[in-house]
This record gives structure tokens, C-alpha cells and sequence, in this order.
């Protein structure tokens, strides 16, 4: 009867400790994932815009305060970054199109929303388009303080969607296997944890 009454209180004791270790284990697991997801999905979006002001930046160094003639309109750029998921435009003060420098096409561009007021000044955001979400970058250029047109730059983020779901998709793979080995670990880690305990009831008991 004896060792009936310590065999159940060792069990008791061993679910308890097995249940407090896996629930730790599982939420530093789980706050290690997030926490990769936050920082990956950010840096994506960070890749993002760094690019698109890499791009837009260059076609405002190239154009120098001065807009296209009608000659170069819609026509693609040697220098214009490659990529059917990117489109630098080139926008008279209305906002009206006058150059695709990279003659591709992204629906919602150009767009009007936003256009800075300033030379220099700059508008960044994300348009939600029939086409999916935009990103767009659109920066003022002119002379002598006044603005004569934009260099608006467009980013289709489908792409980036499919990278950032990959991105979750494999956090969460490798989060659950990481659950799986911690309930491993947790269930060697609590038995050897009662074999002292089990061996003092044992001499006791003798």
C-alpha cells in the first residue's frame, strides 16, 4: 500500500514538473519564432523601400531638375532597373505620365495620391490597386524651388506577399519541430529529475 501511495505521488509530481518544463519550453519557442518572424517580415519590408529609392533616386540624379522631351515617352531606360514586378515613371507637375523608364505597367500607376509640394520632398506609401497592393515612392523635382514634375516609382508587392509567407511558413515548421524535440527533452529531463526522489522513498521505505 505503501508503494502504491509513492508511486502515485511520483507521478503526480512527474506530469506536474513535465507540464511546467514543456509550457517554458513552449513559450521560449514561441518567442523566438515571433520574435525571427517580426524581425524577417521588417527586414523585407526594409529591402523593399531601399530599393525603390535606390531606383527612384537614380532616375532623379539622371534627369537633374529637368523633364523628359515628348520624344522619350514611354520609352524604357538602358540604366532603369529590370523586373516585370518594378515601374519607374516619369510625371509632369499635373502628375500626368511623360516617361516609363523601365517600360513596364503596374495597375494604379501613375497615381496622384500624396504628390510632394516641395522639391526634393517625397511621398512613400503602400495603394491598394485592383491589381494588389503598391508600393509607391514619389519624389518632386523642379528648379529654383518650384516643381515641375515627379519621379514616381511603384513596387508590386506579390511577390514580396509570397516571400513573406514563405518567410512564416518556415518559422512555423521549424517552431514545431522545436516543440517536438522540446517535449522530448522535457519528458528525459523530469524522469531523471525523480530518480533521486525515487530511490529516497526507496530507502526509506526499507
Amino acid at each position: 500500500m505503501a508503494q502504491t501511495s509513492t508511486d502515485r505521488l511520483l507521478r503526480r509530481t512527474r506530469l506536474r514538473l513535465l507540464a511546467t518544463t514543456l509550457a517554458l519550453l513552449t513559450l521560449l519557442v514561441v518567442g523566438v519564432g515571433a520574435a525571427t518572424a517580426v524581425m524577417g517580415l521588417a527586414a523585407l519590408d526594409a529591402d523593399v523601400d531601399r530599393a525603390l529609392e535606390a531606383a527612384v533616386g537614380a532616375q532623379v540624379a539622371a534627369l537633374d531638375g529637368e523633364l523628359p522631351s515628348g520624344e522619350e515617352d514611354h520609352e524604357g531606360s538602358e540604366d532603369a532597373p529590370a523586373g516585370a514586378d518594378t515601374v519607374i515613371l516619369v510625371l509632369d507637375a499635373a502628375g500626368r505620365e511623360l516617361a516609363n523608364r523601365t517600360g513596364t505597367t503596374l495597375t494604379g500607376l501613375p497615381s496622384t495620391a500624396g504628390l510632394p509640394t516641395t522639391v526634393g520632398g517625397s511621398d512613400l506609401r503602400t495603394l491598394e490597386t485592383t491589381g494588389g497592393p503598391v508600393r509607391v515612392l514619389t519624389v518632386a523635382i523642379g528648379e529654383e524651388g518650384r516643381v515641375e514634375g515627379f519621379v514616381q516609382g511603384g513596387f508590386d508587392l506579390d511577390l514580396h506577399a509570397r516571400q513573406s509567407h514563405s518567410l512564416v511558413l518556415a518559422i512555423l515548421v521549424v517552431g514545431l519541430l522545436a516543440l517536438l524535440a522540446a517535449a522530448v527533452i522535457a519528458v528525459a529531463v523530469t524522469g531523471r529529475a525523480l530518480v533521486p526522489i525515487r530511490e529516497g522513498f526507496e530507502a526509506q521505505r526499507r
